[in-house]
């Protein structure tokens, strides 16, 4: 037998039409936190923490934290809805296996709903774009 699930976490809001993906040096996304939940991506996949940000031009975006360095960065801070969140990819990790993609680096900061800035342990060397999490807060 399958284990019983959540449903309510699949009911909440309208699923935004973009999504963020980070490819590039420099990619970011900032705004507020409005919905956390897990994805396994129909079934299809490991469970993987899911945000919906509204940004501050007012669209709302998916972040699926697919990256383990960039699940590591938000377990550490546990965003809730409410939250102000601001991540950036900030550079590669050098490869410690042959033939294995390097692991992304991200720079995280957190501010709570009515609370302080929570910034990330996780190093984060700095980049020439010269985007950070601090700016974006």
């Amino acid at each position: 037998m399958g284990r019983d699930i959540d449903w309510e976490e699949f009911n909440e809001g309208e699923i935004p039409a973009g999504r963020v993906k980070f490819e590039n040096k420099g990619d970011h996304v900032a705004g507020t936190v409005t919905n956390v939940r897990v994805t396994d991506f129909g079934g299809k996949g490991e469970r993987t923490p899911e945000l919906w940000i509204q940004q501050d031009d007012g669209t709302e975006v998916s972040m699926v934290a697919s990256q383990v360095m960039l699940r590591r960065a938000l377990a550490s801070h546990r965003p809730k809805i409410g939250d102000r969140i601001a991540i950036v990819y900030k550079d590669d990790a050098t490869s410690t296996r042959a033939g294995m993609s390097p692991a992304k680096l991200f720079e995280v900061k957190v501010v709570p709903a009515g609370g302080s800035l929570q910034t990330s342990a996780a190093p984060a060397p700095a980049v020439s774009a010269g985007v950070s999490a601090d700016s974006l807060i």
